[in-house]
């Protein structure tokens, strides 16, 4: 599966999952910190509804990206869900990507975000398919581009992750072990995941994200 297929397959499952949810469903709160599933529905709409114009002005006017992702995404939540999942779904197989940022920057935000949303609903982990798709997931968040987008600082400095359902391992160090998505959601700060990790490093992600 490449990445593009698997950014394709996550968008069609996440609305697929939440065709059916109640008026009290959208309204739980993700894992995304401060946002409920229907704010982080709208974040996962922002680039196919939001012009790089309008993200330049409102991240002037809030003073940086990651408010002015904050402010449009519950702006645009405030539309039906309806249109939203209509948007997702159009738009499942888009080839958008951050300028300078490879298709694992899309990737990340459809897999993690769907983590925010489904295990907050309390979807079973084990029902995620193929961990070898999430392979390239893992191999960006080692990168140079990851830390811009993704994990700031040195959050994965001197660790060694190993996914302990595929053959993928990376950095040198203080093991943290598990399985590919809770690995990843784990590094990205998504506290629950932390409870499927093992090693003797496991304590530095949680200490460095606050989970």
């Amino acid at each position: 599966m490449t990445e593009l297929e698997t950014i394709a397959a996550e968008r069609s499952a996440l609305v697929d999952r939440l065709s059916s949810l109640t008026d009290d469903d959208w309204q739980v709160p993700s894992l995304c910190r401060g946002w409920s599933v229907r704010d982080v529905l709208g974040h996962l709409v922002t680039p196919f509804v939001v012009s790089a114009r309008t993200l330049l002005v409102t991240a002037a006017r809030e003073r940086g990206v990651d408010a002015a992702m904050d402010v449009l995404a519950r702006r645009i939540a405030e539309r039906d869900p309806d249109d939203l999942l209509a948007l997702l779904r159009q738009h499942a197989r888009s080839r958008f990507r951050p300028p300078g940022q490879p298709f694992g920057a899309p990737l990340t935000d459809a897999v993690v975000h769907s983590v925010d949303i489904r295990w907050s609903l309390g979807d079973v982990r084990a029902d995620w398919g193929d961990p070898a798709r999430l392979a390239p997931l893992l191999q960006y968040l080692t990168t140079r581009r990851a830390r811009i987008a993704f994990l700031p600082g040195r959050r994965l400095a001197g660790l060694r992750l190993q996914a302990s359902d595929q053959n993928w391992s990376s950095g040198t160090g203080a093991v943290v072990a598990g399985p590919s998505l809770s690995l990843a959601a784990a590094v990205l700060g998504r506290a629950p995941a932390f409870d499927d990790l093992t090693g003797a490093g496991v304590a530095v992600p949680r200490q460095r994200t606050g989970a």
